[in-house]
């Protein structure tokens, strides 16, 4: 379109003091929704041998390792490229299954690496061979992404659901035996900084329950990742209509064992369907910080560093930062502490009217912490009853 829309997504998320994460798919490679021909560049026209047609798709052979290095090679150029704070992956490894006419599976075409595999003396079982290839493709995902910037978070996304009866009780689609993703497994060896399942079903929904996969997923996070599960607004004033206080039990219940919520997907939140927006309000009721990741880094930033004080009412400070630090504002009036993530190239902050007291951080790509400096109190000609009483009282830092 003349420029770069994810160079202009990055700048302007981060001017609004939002991470962006770009999200890939690694394997799906061409599309029957494309709206146009494919680029003669493109994988698929290139090495038609990588690419297997696959329903209505054309899918990269997880079990090639030129795929593996070409999947990676194409994060990696966005990852060094591109000031992203994450790289997330879906739920499609493997694709999900297709039928034929009789509603039989159709298995996936890999019988040439399969037949490589063999000849060269492979052991493993056919299953157990798929999954190996996308148990490595995501622990080199992992590595090479920190390896070129350390502070890029990986998040996955996969089936809510790991294995049927894992824990008891639970039943459906096996995401182990059929997408051959060993999702607990990328889990229990910390190779995510966070992990979203998918957890796409009501609370009373028995036999897929909410509260028991949040649980059963908690209890696996042995490295103690961040856990931020999927839910789906999606299903609010559907066809079969969920309540938006589905959605809003879900996150009071998530907050109980986990550190946050992904919404899949804004749109609904955008229109305020059903009325979402307006209950999101009361459970979002105030900006936060995304958690920090010390494991990313946990070297603590310096100060801001305070500078001229605007000879305005009420006033505009200015400070500096350091190197890849953002800033975080504290302010408190009365009993309320209301916090602010500024945003990209903010450099400033203009004292709101009624502030008693107000403490700036500084923030690291990793989520650290800085000590907090307290701004001074204005000039006595700009300077109102209640932040001066303030400045004379002993309050600690938030």
């Amino acid at each position: 379109p003349g420029y770069d829309p994810l160079a202009f997504a990055v700048i302007e998320a981060h001017r609004r003091g939002l991470e962006l994460h770009a999200w890939f798919n690694p394997y799906r490679a061409k599309s029957p929704t494309a709206k146009s021909d494919l680029d003669p560049t493109h994988l698929v026209e290139r090495r038609p041998d990588l690419a297997k047609t696959y329903g209505k798709h054309s899918w990269l052979n997880p079990t090639s390792r030129e795929v593996q290095d070409h999947s990676l090679a194409v994060i990696a150029d966005v990852v060094k490229r591109y000031d992203i704070d994450g790289v997330h992956l879906d739920d499609y490894f493997y694709p999900y299954p297709e039928l034929d006419a009789a509603k039989v599976e159709i298995p996936f075409p890999d019988d040439d690496t399969w037949a490589a595999y063999t000849t060269a003396g492979g052991k493993l079982a056919r299953d157990d061979w798929r999954r190996d290839a996308v148990n490595s493709f995501v622990k080199r995902l992992y590595a090479e992404t920190h390896a070129a910037k350390p502070w890029v978070k990986v998040g996955i996304s996969p089936f809510g659901i790991w294995k049927p009866g894992h824990p008891a009780g639970i039943a459906g689609f096996d995401q182990h035996g059929k997408l051959y993703a060993d999702a607990k497994l990328w889990l229990n060896e910390g190779w995510v900084d966070y992990w979203t399942p998918q957890l796409y079903w009501p609370i009373a929904q028995t036999q897929q329950s909410y509260p028991k996969l949040l649980n059963w997923w908690a209890g696996e996070n042995t490295k103690k990742r961040h856990l931020w599960p999927g839910n789906i607004p999606s299903r609010v004033g559907a066809a079969k209509p969920w309540p938006a206080s589905e959605i809003v039990e879900q996150i009071k219940l998530t907050r109980t064992v986990a550190g946050g919520n992904v919404h899949f997907s804004a749109k609904p939140i955008l229109a305020n369907v059903a009325g979402i927006a307006d209950e999101f309000a009361k459970v979002y009721a105030t900006p936060a910080l995304v958690p920090a990741s010390p494991w990313l880094g946990d070297t603590k930033p310096a100060v801001p560093q305070l500078g001229d004080i605007g000879p305005t009412a009420p006033p505009l400070f200015s400070f500096t930062l350091p190197k890849d630090c953002i800033a975080v504002v504290q302010t408190r009036a009365g009993d309320v502490w209301t916090t602010t993530r500024l945003g990209d190239g903010d450099l400033g902050w203009r004292e709101t009217p009624n502030a008693t007291e107000t403490w700036v951080r500084s923030v690291s790509r990793p989520g650290i912490l800085s000590d907090a400096v307290r701004l001074p109190c204005p000039p006595p000609e700009t300077r109102h009853a209640d932040r001066q009483a303030a400045a004379e009282a002993e309050v600690e830092a938030p």
